[in-house]
C-alpha cells in the first residue's frame, strides 16, 4: 500500500513537472509569435533593383550575409528576385541613397589612419560584432573590432607611440570616428561609436565591417522605389514627380538656409530648435533619408509633414516659391501622382 502510494506520488510528481516544462514550452513558443516582424507587404519600404556585373565569387554570398544580419537585428523580412542580371530587393525600412550603397555595396574596408598613412586594416581583424553590453553616446550598441593575436602587441605598441594623439578610424573612406588615445590599448581591439548620418549608421558599420567584400563591387543600384502605407494600409509607391518636388524644396531651403536662420532668432527657444531641426533634416538628407530620419510611414504623414514645414516656414518670410512646392507635395492625390501597387 505505502509502495503504492510513492509510486504514485512519483509518477504526479513527474507529470506535473512535465507538464510544467511544457507550459514554460508554449509560453515562450507564444512569446515569440507574438513579436511579429516587419514585412514590405504590411509596412511598406524600398524596392531596389541593382544592376549585377561581373563580380568576386562571393559577391552574392556576402550581400546574402549583409541584408540577413541586417534585417535579423531590425526585426524585418526581406525578399529578392533576380532576372536579366537585375536583382530587386525589398525591405520594411528607409535609407539614405548613401547608406544603402554603404549597406549593399561597399567593401568594407576597416582601417586605422594617421595623417592619411594607413597603420592596421582588415587584415588584421579576426571579428567584427555589436557589443551589447554597454551603450555608446547615442544609445546604439559599440561595434567592437578585435585584432587576430599577432597583431595584439603591434598595436600595442602603436598605441604607446601615439599617447595623446588623435587617431582616424575609417570604414571605406569615410572617417566614422576620431579618438584621442588616452593609455595604451592591450586587449588587442577597442570599441567604435558611430553617429548617424547621411552615409552611415551603428548598423551598417557593423555589417560592411563583419562581411566585407574581397573586391570593390562594380554592380550598381539603378532604381530605388520608396512606399508608404495608404489610408487602407496598402503600400503605395511614392512617385518620381515627389521625389523631384522635394528635391527642389531642399534645393531652395539650403539657398535661403541663412535668411531663415536669421529670422528664427525672433522666435522662442523651442520653436527655434524645432524649426532648426526640420530645416537640418531637410539639408541633410534625400527623401529616403528623410522618411528614416521622420519615421515616417504612412502617405497622410508625408502630407502632415510638408504642410506643417509650409506653416513654420510661413512665419519667416520663405520664398513665395517654396511655399507652392511645398503646397502641391502637400495636395497629393492617390489618382495624380501616387500609384497603388
Amino acid at each position: 500500500m505505502i509502495v503504492n502510494i510513492i509510486i504514485n506520488n512519483l509518477i504526479l510528481q513527474s507529470f506535473m513537472k512535465n507538464y510544467l516544462n511544457l507550459i514554460v514550452l508554449l509560453s515562450v513558443l507564444f512569446a515569440c509569435s507574438v513579436k511579429e516582424k516587419k514585412s514590405f507587404k504590411k509596412y511598406g519600404g524600398m524596392l531596389i533593383s541593382i544592376q549585377l556585373k561581373y563580380e568576386h565569387p562571393t559577391f552574392k554570398e556576402v550581400l546574402k550575409n549583409r541584408l540577413d544580419y541586417f534585417t535579423r537585428i531590425n526585426s524585418m523580412t526581406y525578399s529578392t528576385s533576380e532576372a536579366d542580371d537585375i536583382l530587386k530587393i525589398s525591405f520594411p525600412t528607409f535609407l539614405s541613397e548613401n547608406q544603402l550603397t554603404n549597406l549593399l555595396l561597399a567593401k568594407g574596408e576597416f582601417s586605422i589612419t594617421v595623417e592619411d598613412s594607413v597603420y592596421f586594416n582588415n587584415d588584421v581583424v579576426e571579428k567584427v560584432f555589436l557589443d551589447y553590453g554597454g551603450l555608446a553616446f547615442n544609445g546604439k550598441p559599440f561595434v567592437t573590432v578585435d585584432f587576430k593575436t599577432s597583431f595584439h602587441k603591434d598595436f600595442e605598441n602603436f598605441t604607446i607611440n601615439r599617447l595623446n594623439q588623435y587617431i582616424e578610424v575609417r570604414v571605406d573612406t569615410t572617417v566614422v570616428m576620431t579618438p584621442l588615445i588616452a593609455d595604451k590599448i592591450t586587449t588587442g581591439g577597442f570599441s567604435i561609436s558611430v553617429a548617424d548620418s547621411k552615409d552611415l549608421n551603428t548598423d551598417i558599420t557593423a555589417v560592411s565591417l563583419m562581411f566585407p567584400h574581397q573586391q570593390t563591387p562594380t554592380s550598381e543600384i539603378v532604381n530605388r522605389q520608396l512606399f508608404l502605407l495608404s489610408n487602407d494600409n496598402q503600400p503605395v509607391e511614392i512617385s518620381a514627380e515627389v521625389s523631384s518636388l522635394y528635391e527642389e524644396a531642399r534645393a531652395i531651403i539650403i539657398k535661403n538656409k541663412d535668411h531663415l536662420l536669421s529670422d528664427l532668432k525672433s522666435a522662442g527657444t523651442i520653436d527655434q530648435l524645432t524649426i532648426k531641426g526640420e530645416i537640418d533634416a531637410f539639408i541633410a538628407n534625400d527623401l529616403s533619408g528623410y522618411l528614416a530620419l521622420t519615421e515616417i510611414t504612412k502617405v497622410d504623414q508625408l502630407k502632415q509633414s510638408f504642410d506643417e514645414l509650409k506653416k513654420m516656414m510661413s512665419q519667416y518670410e520663405a520664398k513665395i516659391e517654396m511655399m507652392e512646392l511645398i503646397e502641391s507635395i502637400n495636395e497629393l492625390s492617390g489618382v495624380d501622382l501616387i500609384d497603388v501597387r
